[in-house]
């Protein structure tokens, strides 16, 4: 479609042609102009041309006018038709509307008339013009709505449906019985959730949440909805409209995907525990045997008769003491090597790494490494799983431990305090460093520098995983030479932060 109309003039004297070729052009310039001097050309012409206004004389040798506008306009329905003609009588003007002109003005043409009913014409054609637009758009718009997974959903006050992008056959039968509330008012929906959604969208607020729904063969799926209201020009509630998707799909990919985390997991916890077993071993076997000395010394005095009963009390004091050391150590493997619950409540990380140190200090006595830690005095608490707090701990240990070593030793230092709503970790050594190339890298899944045996690539993605889960934030600078820094936040516990 051409972007400003054409106006085709029919008439078989040249003269009038020319006359109301100039009226148009001059008062007129956007239109585009054609011409004909007798009806077949003009059939012609409007074939192959894009004609929006037709401006015919009545009495032509072979067509007429009027035959010219009763085929014009089977041709082209929309085309405005005007017939000028000398026969000026009512009966002619009938006639001529009849058959399907639009309007009739006798000879002479008057100028100033002619100019009126085509501005006329010509704003009802652009109005016109521009509503198809609107039209084509609409439909455009509506189909791919259509289409589209997420169904959108138009209600009343009340949560009944007023239109819906869902077909009938997609909705439970409880809800086709009109007027039957959907989604609002679904008795699949847990009541307290449906007392939150009616509460924040009545006061104007639009609401965001994800649910189980049933369908019609009971079967259960994921959705997600996000439902806002519609307010009149006074600001009244007047409809809710409502955005729905079927995310039973990608709940099922992350349960997959947690169900491999937890398994990537358990087998870090794992390889965690066989790294540390040699030095956990030495860390017993010295209470071990003391103890051992004790009991042996015992013996030898008892049987002696010299026994000292207030220096041996002394010694099984100390013994004990030792005893509560092993079953400490002992007790901290388990726990760490226990598969994980999902369980998350206020934890105090001063004893989520006093726990881990439990585990690592004789491997950082072993390789000669100083440890540096500052934490906050009234730390507050996160929220958190203990269990993988502690395994955030141990892969910063072990791989600073294995870094350092390769220099024959160095310093961890660790510091924790708070910063408004956060908590703030940095652990940081005076390593090797982690070369500019591969830092990017350090969270992927199956990224190692270590030799084969050494690695399972997983620590740091793992870290990285745990610290998302509880909604915190992960960064790492590090300069070869100098060291690496890992740079934790995690939010307070709602209590703390208050």
């Amino acid at each position: 479609m051409d972007s400003q109309p054409n106006v085709l003039i029919v008439d078989d004297d040249p003269i009038m042609i020319i006359l109301q070729t100039e009226l148009i052009r001059r008062n007129f310039p956007s239109l585009g102009i054609y011409s004909a001097v007798n009806g077949e050309d003009a059939l012609a012409i409007l074939h192959t041309k894009d004609i929006a206004f037709l401006l015919t004389d009545m009495m032509m040798p072979g067509m007429s006018g009027i035959e010219l506008i009763r085929q014009a306009k089977q041709q082209c329905p929309e085309l405005f038709c005007m017939i000028i003609t000398a026969a000026s009588s009512i009966e002619t003007a009938v006639d001529a509307i009849k058959q399907g002109a639009d309007q009739y003005m006798p000879k002479p043409v008057d100028k100033e008339l002619l100019k009126i009913i085509l501005t006329d014409w010509l704003d009802k054609f652009q109005k016109k013009r521009q509503l198809l637009k609107k039209a084509d758009s609409f439909e455009t718009i509506f189909t791919a709505i259509g289409q589209s997974p997420i169904t959108i959903a138009i209600t009343d006050t009340d949560g009944s449906i007023a239109f819906t992008t869902r077909t009938q056959g997609d909705l439970h039968p409880d809800l086709r019985k009109k007027p039957r509330p959907w989604l609002l008012n679904d008795n699949t929906i847990p009541q307290q959730m449906q007392e939150t959604i009616w509460q924040t969208i009545r006061s104007k607020r639009a609401w965001t949440g994800e649910f189980i729904s049933s369908k019609e063969n009971g079967a259960q799926r994921w959705e997600r909805a996000t439902i806002s209201p519609v307010l009149n020009e006074k600001g009244a509630v007047v409809n809710f409209i409502v955005f729905q998707e079927d995310i039973t799909c990608r709940k099922e990919i992350e349960a997959k995907q947690e169900q491999m985390l937890n398994m990537a997991m358990e087998q870090d916890r794992l390889a965690s525990l066989g790294a540390i077993a040699t030095g956990v071993a030495h860390e017993i076997n010295q209470p071990l045997t003391f103890i051992y000395t004790v009991l042996q010394t015992t013996m030898e005095k008892i049987s002696a008769g010299k026994l000292d009963t207030e220096k041996l009390h002394q010694k099984l004091d100390r013994a004990v003491h030792q005893a509560e050391r092993i079953t400490s150590i002992i007790n901290q493997m388990r726990t760490f090597g226990r598969a994980d619950s999902v369980e998350t409540r206020p934890t105090d990380l001063a004893t989520i790494v006093g726990n881990t140190l439990i585990l690592m200090k004789d491997r950082l006595r072993g390789n000669n490494i100083t440890l540096n830690i500052n934490i906050e005095e009234s730390l507050p608490t996160v929220l958190g799983n203990r269990n993988k707090l502690e395994q955030v701990f141990i892969n910063f240990f072990q791989n600073a431990i294995d870094a350092l070593s390769e220099q024959g030793g160095g310093e961890i230092s660790l510091d924790i305090g708070r910063k408004n709503n956060w908590l703030d970790i940095t652990f940081a050594d005076n390593g090797p460093g982690i070369p500019a190339e591969i830092q990017p890298k350090i969270f992927e899944q199956f990224f190692t520098t270590k030799e084969v045996g050494k690695g399972t690539g997983m620590g740091l993605a793992l870290v990285h995983s745990i610290i998302n889960e509880h909604h915190g934030k992960i960064s790492c600078k590090s300069e070869p030479g100098t060291g690496t820094t890992f740079i934790i936040s995690l939010p307070l516990s709602i209590e703390e932060a208050k």
